[in-house]
């Protein structure tokens, strides 16, 4: 099943190809994250570079959050050959910033932080309603 559309980093969101990501997303019943973010907030700004940094940064705003339901967009991938080849103007970049996502997420300490928190990790799944094509009703 497929969870939601979009459009990857605002390469689909022009005028013309939103109008037709609006009518698969009809007809397949399923969200399109970017056009209000399902209700979520941001709350992570990524940075390439050093894993510690941004393992101790992501842990800090962790550690900060008020209740809500809040979003995390990353691209982890393993840095190889067959990971920088999908795109040859970013692509060893892109590979190095997606192997420092996955060591981050992967990494004890988020983990840690996580669990102190009592975070509940959840997906698109869990805000959507796919049987009636729309946003989960709260029942707070």
């Amino acid at each position: 099943r497929i969870d939601y559309l979009d459009c990857h980093m605002g390469v689909g969101c022009n005028e013309q190809l939103m109008k037709v990501i609006i009518k698969l997303a009809d007809e397949l019943c399923v969200p399109i994250p970017e056009r209000d973010w399902m209700g979520t907030i941001d709350f992570w700004e990524a940075y390439d570079g050093d894993v510690t940094y941004n393992i101790r940064k992501l842990v800090k705003k962790l550690d900060s959050l008020e209740p809500g339901t809040y979003r995390l967009v990353l691209h982890p991938t393993v840095d190889n050959e067959e990971s920088r080849a999908v795109d040859n103007y970013f692509g060893e970049k892109d590979a190095k910033a997606g192997q420092n996502d996955l060591n981050m997420l992967l990494s004890e300490e988020l983990k840690a932080a996580i669990e102190r928190n009592n975070i509940e990790l959840i997906s698109f799944r869990d805000l959507w309603d796919y049987d009636k094509c729309q946003m989960h009703i709260s029942d707070n």
